[in-house]
């Protein structure tokens, strides 16, 4: 018989305490025995990312923390360390194990495909000549407040160049910092 009433040979709890057996056999002799459950806190972890959605060909890095000491980390995609860089949209889950208990605790990240990436057009390619020694190159974007970055450093939509080169633009968008990128080539005569 437990100490808390159950007569059967097990007893199941999730409470800690001391729990006291009694055992009587077929004599009428009994013997007592006294069990002490201790219950183990599970870990606290917390996972969160740089980004919640990426831009395509960019990265986030997750990272995991707790507040319990002597922990092990593993991440879903089967890294130990607490910080992973990911480039791929998917849902990473986090263990963290007490070492000393075992306990383990969880925790998820989501990481998103951002899909309002920007576009930019540089325009036609055109030709330089002895008539025409500069050239005014203007790119477009449906992007609002689009950021551009002509390959000459020029940081507005237009750029006048005097050479024959091509010549990239890339544009970010400011509210979730995708780019986008485009070329025109300026051809001499």
């Amino acid at each position: 018989t437990w100490s808390s009433g159950p007569t059967t040979s097990t007893y199941t709890t999730s409470s800690a305490g001391i729990y006291t057996v009694t055992g009587t056999d077929g004599n009428n002799c009994a013997d007592t025995k006294t069990v002490s459950l201790v219950v183990n806190a599970l870990p606290v972890v917390t996972a969160v990312s740089s980004s919640s959605a990426i831009c395509s060909g960019k990265s986030a890095t997750l990272t995991a923390s707790s507040s319990s000491q002597g922990v092990s980390f593993l991440w879903s995609e089967g890294s130990t360390s607490p910080f992973i860089t990911v480039n791929t949209p998917n849902t990473y889950s986090v263990t963290v194990t007490d070492t000393i208990s075992g306990c383990q605790g969880v925790d998820v990240v989501i990481v998103t495909q951002n899909t309002n990436t920007p576009n930019v057009d540089a325009g036609i390619d055109t030709t330089l000549n002895c008539l025409i020694t500069s050239i005014l190159l203007n790119a477009t974007s449906n992007t609002a407040n689009a950021n551009f970055l002509w390959s000459n450093n020029t940081s507005t939509a237009s750029t006048t160049v005097t050479t024959p080169n091509t010549y990239s633009v890339t544009v970010t968008d400011p509210s979730n910092g995708c780019t986008a990128s485009d070329e025109v080539v300026v051809l001499s005569k």
